[in-house]
């Protein structure tokens, strides 16, 4: 490329399937819109250039203008009227009337849609990396991972927009959300790595205790969303601290995270502010 970086082009079979499917649907439904051009119920003006108009339009609006070839054709309608009011006699003359009304004739234009096809599955990747072009292609095919990845910051994460002055505001901003990401991150890695090492095919932990093959980091933590703990006072003295007990499923998951138990079984440090 101009910039200098390497331009590779790749043929898929899929895609091929995929430009050929809707090169036919784009087909059908431009020769759909150019038949209804013929029915003379239709609004608009209906001489040729107005019908060549809407022809164009509608081969541009379905990019089918390679693919299809229209004609407007005069088609003649011959009439016969008489030449005076009344009921026709013997002696009545008659006089022919043609009358030409313009027709959109259109037909698939077989040399160009062989020329499409010729691209058909063809499509091209650049990088600026000195990547061999599989591994181009490998990186590529890795995209719709990192995406799904980054859907966290909605999701979970519930990323807002804030009206920030800084650009340093922002970039803090955004590092702390790509931080909790990589959390999120780490803990589904760690929970179906060690699932796969115990040989556990699925977890407990969606409503009603139906089972997750893939656990994501939402299920993990929504199944310690509930835990809570009570303290007990005399006047501004703590007399005890009444922790809810672990239940078997949340000590399976911290199990399978490698995390200790009696992290939800002490004390928080946060003394919470006390009813009058």
């Amino acid at each position: 490329m101009q910039e200098g970086f390497a331009l590779h082009w790749y043929r898929s079979s899929e895609k091929r399937r995929r430009d050929h499917q809707d090169r036919e649907e784009q087909i059908a439904a431009a020769l759909e819109r150019l038949e209804r051009l013929n029915n003379p119920k239709r609004r608009g003006r209906k001489d040729a250039p107005s019908l060549q108009k809407a022809a164009d339009q509608v081969l541009a609006k379905h990019h089918a203008q390679n693919w299809i070839e229209v004609q407007i054709q005069l088609q003649e309608t011959v009439r016969f009227r008489q030449n005076h009011r009344g009921h026709p006699t013997p002696r009545t003359l008659f006089r022919r009337a043609v009358k030409l009304t313009p027709k959109v004739q259109a037909q698939r234009n077989l040399a160009g849609i062989v020329r499409a096809q010729a691209m058909d599955g063809i499509f091209p990747l650049t990088t600026n990396t000195q990547l061999t072009p599989l591994q181009v292609l490998q990186a590529y095919k890795y995209q719709p991972h990192l995406e799904k990845r980054h859907s966290l910051l909605k999701s979970l994460l519930e990323v807002s927009p804030l009206f920030l002055k800084k650009n340093t505001r922002i970039e803090a901003f955004i590092f702390v959300y790509f931080l909790a990401q990589l959390v999120a991150s780490l803990i589904e890695r760690t929970v179906r790595h060690n699932m796969a090492r115990q040989g556990r095919k699925d977890l407990p932990i969606l409503p009603e205790g139906r089972p997750s093959q893939h656990p994501s980091a939402s299920q993990i933590l929504e199944t310690f969303a509930h835990r809570s703990q009570h303290q007990l006072y005399e006047g501004s003295v703590l007399i005890k601290t009444f922790i809810d007990p672990l239940r078997p499923i949340e000590r399976l998951v911290l199990e399978v995270l490698e995390l200790p138990q009696d992290l939800y079984l002490r004390p928080s440090d946060s003394t919470l502010p006390r009813a009058k």
